[in-house]
Order: structure tokens, then sequence, then C-alpha cells
């Protein structure tokens, strides 16, 4: 199938929604289908020419995925580094579209004595200083890929890129299968070199496969980046990543009733004992808003807002704040039990205490404000009585709210907004600034839970004195 034919589908889908005599309705139409039309043309002439087996979801994800950052490489001043830089992305948007990364074009240099003698250790050193001189890597991002390519090396040399074949990185994906997960904390097996740790039966939990996949991307961009530089005349690293069948929504599970009604009967909410006030909300807002844990600990007290009589949070990456990616940044409406409770109230307190940050006591480490408070919610876990207690975690409030928004029968577009996540359905509203505040709190107040005691919690309380530390 060709662009014309997946865009063919995509006017038929657009036209059952329109009345063809209604000027409104054409005017939309018309708008809508030039946005798919120059998304669709984008990703054709820059990704691929073929679209067999593609849904419109699937070629709009990889245009909002990587045109933006597209883009901010051609403002490069620099030549010769945007050039780098857009083969870079683009074999990457390839990678990720499911497509053969394409041919080089450019000739071959006539001197390649002192390209080829490159190892890889060096071409890592060079492609980690660019990424980090360009600000597109966090501190986080560069310790990760610094550790793959050293991985790599322990296990099979730092070989030179010239001489680098498929077998080393299949080699590479079979040990990878076998590597104890946090082997460098494990004191028994910590300092025996790792060729001989993954070549023997160590009895240890290995890896994940996603994690396996991690390593092996990462290797496969380094090599996108040697090849675009022509320090190799090929990356045959790539294509070796492990498919997976399982679902997204299967690496965590909601808790049930039963469980929700275990953490909120715990002695925080019954005695009000608690060291830090977040250990107080993390649980209500991640029930009742669906924000991630960093998105929650991270928060200002200028996030919290107020508009047209609704309160509502604003997940932002201002003031060095992290995202997730675009569509993570969003407006949330604060529920009527969370102001019930004393969320104002609260932010109100901390606020005329004149400090900046929601949660003062929660500081920022390597991955971010979350760190921490992800520990805590660990060790409260561990006094619960869960199934599957594997795939609980703090993330598992998410699932609980989106599976709240699904009872309640949200659409699909403003569940979408609500969680911060893209939304390729085909629709108008995809094309507009999103949804109204007032229609996201119209829709959020409709989120009900099965938990009496809720109506139990209040916070503060009158004449008792938390432990909080301030």
């Amino acid at each position: 199938m060709d662009a014309e034919e997946l865009l063919q589908q995509v006017k038929k889908e657009l036209l059952k929604s329109i009345d063809p005599h209604n000027n409104d309705h054409s005017n939309r139409f018309n708008k809508a289908f030039k946005q798919y039309e120059d998304k669709v043309i984008w990703v054709k002439e820059h990704i691929s020419k073929e679209f067999d087996g593609k849904k419109i979801n699937q070629v709009l994800e990889v245009y909002e995925e990587y045109f933006p950052i597209f883009q901010q490489v051609l403002k490069e001043n620099d030549e010769s580094i945007r050039a780098s830089r857009e083969e870079e992305i683009l074999a990457t948007a390839r990678e990720f579209y499911g497509v053969l990364p394409s041919e080089p074009t450019r000739p071959a240099q006539a001197n390649t004595t002192e390209t080829v003698s490159k190892t890889i250790r060096e071409i890592a050193s060079l492609y980690c200083d660019e990424m980090q001189a360009g600000g597109n890597w966090t501190k986080k991002t560069y310790n990760e890929n610094a550790a793959t390519y050293q991985l790599f090396v322990e296990l099979q040399g730092n070989l030179k890129v010239s001489a680098l074949k498929k077998s080393h990185f299949r080699n590479f994906k079979n040990q990878l299968t076998t590597l104890p997960k946090n082997h460098r904390k494990l004191p028994e097996v910590k300092d025996e070199p790792l060729q001989q740790l993954v070549a023997r039966n160590h009895g240890l939990k290995s890896i994940s496969t996603t994690t396996v996949n991690k390593h092996l991307t990462k290797m496969s961009t380094l090599l996108n980046w040697a090849n675009a530089n022509d320090y190799c005349e090929e990356n045959v690293a790539n294509g070796l990543t492990i498919r997976q069948k399982k679902k997204a929504q299967d690496d965590r599970s909601p808790f049930d009733m039963n469980e929700l009604a275990q953490i909120f009967s715990c002695e925080i909410y019954t005695e009000y004992n608690y060291r830090h006030s977040y250990y107080f909300w993390l649980p209500l807002l991640g029930l009742f808003t669906g924000a991630r844990i960093n998105e929650i600990c991270q928060l200002s007290t200028s996030d919290i807002q107020k508009e047209n009589e609704i309160y509502f949070i604003e997940i932002n990456d201002l003031n060095e704040k992290k995202v997730k990616n675009i569509s993570a940044k969003r407006r949330i409406p604060i529920h009527s039990k969370l102001i019930e409770i004393g969320f104002i109230d609260f932010f109100n307190e901390v606020k005329n205490k004149g400090h900046e940050k929601l949660f003062s006591t929660i500081l920022p480490q390597r991955d971010g404000y979350g760190t921490a408070p992800s520990k805590w919610f660990g060790r409260l876990k561990k006094k619960l009585t869960l199934k599957n207690p594997d795939k609980k975690t703090f993330h598992s409030l998410r699932h609980n709210f989106a599976d709240a928004l699904q009872s309640a029968k949200i659409p699909e577009q403003i569940a979408a907004s609500l969680l911060g996540h893209k939304h390729s359905e085909i629709s108008y509203g995809t094309y507009g600034s999103g949804p109204k505040l007032a229609l996201l709190h119209e829709h959020i107040e409709s989120i009900k839970y099965d938990l009496p005691l809720l109506q139990k919690i209040k916070y503060p309380v009158p004449h008792l004195q938390h432990k909080e530390i301030t």
C-alpha cells in the first residue's frame, strides 16, 4: 500500500463524521485531512515509501515522535553536524517504524585510514561528547548509554568499528540474556569477569528481555552515528532486538479494591503518623489524578492553579522539571474528593510557608524527584497482602485511574488528555488545543472508587499534630 491509498482510507473514515450540507463540518474536514496528508507525506519522504501493514496511528506515532526532533536539528548552523544528526535521527526513526535504514548516499571518503582505526571506546566517547554538547542528553541518559558501551567492551572486547560483524552483536545478545540482574551490586558476582560470569550456570535471575533490547538499541544507535560519520560502512547491530508479544499493560497491574483499602487504612491515614507530607498525599494524588510518581514529586506550588473556579494541576517541564514526552504536558482538574480531604488547604499551607516545591523534603536524584518516594512506597507495599506483588508499584495507581476512566465511559480523547497519552484516533479533536478545562473537570468528577473509608480521611486533623518533618 502506498501513501495515496492510506490517505484514501483516512478520507473515508473522516467522511463518516461530517454532514456534507454543513459548511462548518466541511471546513473542519478539509483542515483535518490536510494535516493527516502533511504527516503521511513527511513519513513517505523521510522514513518509508511503503505503508503495507501500517495503520494511520502508526504513521502518526513515528511522525509525532521524530518530526519535532528533526525540526530542531535543521536549526543547526554547522552543516556537517546537521547532516550527521539528520541521518542519525532518521535511522532511529526507521528502526522505530520497523523498516531497515536506507543505504548511505554520501560518497565514500578516499582516505579512511584514520576512521577505520577507531575503536568502540573511541567512537562511543566521540558520540557521547557530541550528544552532551548539543544538549540532547541528560546526565542520566549519558550514564545509561556509557554503561551499555562499557558492557559491550567487557563482553566482546574493545574492537575496531571497521572490524565489527553481525556475529559480534548476535553473541552480545546471547550473553545479555544470561547476564544476572544487578550484577554490579551482588557481592557474590560483582568482581567476577563478565565473560566468565555469562558463560557459567550462575543460577541467578537474568536481566529482562526489555533490558536486553535497550542495550541492543543503544548499540545500534551508536553504529548509526558511526556510519553517518564514516567510521564504519554499515550498522551491523541493526535488527537484532527480541520481539516481545506481551502487551504493555501486562507489566503493571492495578490494585484491587481490597488492596487499596489496605493502603488507605494504614497508620498514615488512621493515626496520621507520617514523616513527610508526601507519604499522605502521594497515594491519593496517584489514585485521583493518574499522574506518574515523578510528575507528582517534582510539582512546584506554581503548578497548582485555579481558572474559572476550577482548581487544576499543571504538568510541565519548566524550571528543570522533566516530562516523559510532549503529550505528558497537561492540565489535570483536581477531583472534589481531594479538595474535600484537604489538598487545597495543604497547598495553601505550603505556599504560605514560602516553599517553592509542593513537597519540599523531596530532593532530586539521578533519576529525578521520584527515587526516594518510590523506595518509600516499596517499603509500604511490603506491609500489605497483595496478589502478584511483583506487578504492583506506585504506577499501579495510574492503572487504577485509567480503569476508573474506562468504567465511567470517559471518551478516549478525554482519557488520553488526562493521562498524558498520545491520541492518534482519526478525529477533529486531535488537531485542536486539547479538551477545555471545564470538560476535563466534568469527566474527572465522574470517577468513583468503592472505598467508603476515603470518607474518613481528612487533612489536617484538628487538635492532632502529625509527625511530619518540615
